[in-house]
């Protein structure tokens, strides 16, 4: 089990007190993985109680496994630098990062939500790409390289336009949204009129606890990017969003492979 993963999927779900039990794992990871619960909780400044209340949260039997999880991340993640690496440790620690993001998405689950995403820019006369921010250059690499395998994508990247798209949408559209956390006020009315007429609807998203992520016809969750700190002991967050660009390489060439004549 990813301990991380695990407090990133249940952390919207969590109260109050458990985030903050949460959050001061992720600061200091080494407490709970060597201290007794009395300790720990002392150390983190939270109660016994919350600590027990966030291992079930978490899917797991109690303080004790809690420790035993966290404890097998640290270790699994202190990697033993080679050579090259002891001489640029910091790009190291970063590049590896990636790379472990990465291998979390050779799933079934992921390369099944690419063929389908693919199947659906082969059968369809229009397809709109929607990002906001950050995100919305997904959309806008997805355009330019379907571009030239023939394939027009029209973009919706600005919050105006994104507003004032739902009436605009047709029957026979699909739309593909990119956004990190899939905020429900951002993309309300184009979840709404998606349901009502025949629009494949695909969600490309790092939140697995968006409300709008089961609506979508097509889901694909993608991992975000952390580290442990320069101490080994913490999290600390790294930006995320180079691996939609990753995951629109990867369904351009796997959209060439399957269709090689469009």
């Amino acid at each position: 089990m990813d301990i991380i993963r695990q407090i990133e999927l249940y952390y919207a779900n969590m109260t109050k007190s458990e985030r903050a039990a949460a959050d001061a794992i992720m600061a200091d990871m080494q407490i709970v993985a060597e201290q007794p619960i009395k300790e720990a909780a002392q150390a983190y400044g939270v109660s016994a109680t919350t600590l027990v209340r966030l291992a079930k949260r978490l899917g797991l039997s109690g303080y004790s496994e809690l420790a035993f999880q966290t404890k097998n991340y640290l270790t699994e993640h202190r990697i033993t630098p080679s050579k090259k690496a002891q001489q640029a440790p910091e790009m190291a620690s970063l590049i590896q990062s990636f790379i472990g993001a990465f291998e979390q998405m050779i799933t079934p689950e992921v390369e099944n939500a690419v063929a389908q995403l693919a199947t659906a820019l082969h059968g369809k006369h229009r397809i709109l790409a929607v990002g906001l921010g950050h995100s919305g250059l997904a959309a806008e690499h997805l355009k330019y390289l379907m571009l030239g395998r023939g394939l027009f994508i029209s973009t919706v990247t600005d919050g105006i336009l994104i507003e004032r798209l739902p009436p605009l949408m047709q029957s026979d559209d699909l739309i593909i949204i990119f956004s990190s956390s899939a905020a429900v006020d951002t993309y309300a009315n184009i979840f709404k009129r998606a349901s009502k007429k025949d629009i494949t609807f695909a969600l490309v998203t790092m939140n697995p606890n968006a409300p709008v992520l089961q609506k979508a016809d097509i889901q694909l969750v993608l991992p975000m990017v952390h580290s442990l700190d320069t101490d080994a002991k913490g999290i600390r967050y790294i930006d995320s969003r180079p691996v939609f660009d990753v995951l629109v390489s990867c369904l351009t060439r796997y959209y060439s492979d399957v269709y090689p004549n469009a």
